[in-house]
């Protein structure tokens, strides 16, 4: 059995790939403020590190450290 606090995630955005056949998600970890994605350049990290077009997309778009403060996007 786990124990600890749940690590908490706030959805930020969503992209479609370029055939638009699928749609990838970026996350917000609430803890650690890094971002996730469920696309396979970030799954299996082939940058090395740890980021994708998604969350670089993100980082441009967004205001991560007002995101963390619940003032641009609600839970």
């Amino acid at each position: 059995m786990r124990t600890g606090a749940l690590t908490r995630y706030r959805t930020i955005a969503r992209y479609k790939s370029p055939k638009g056949d699928r749609e990838y998600t970026v996350k917000l970890n609430l803890q650690s403020g890094r971002l996730t994605c469920d696309c396979p350049i970030w799954i299996y990290n082939i940058w090395g590190n740890r980021s994708c077009l998604h969350t670089d997309k993100v980082y441009k778009e967004f205001d991560i450290d007002q995101v963390l403060l619940g003032r641009l996007l609600s839970a």
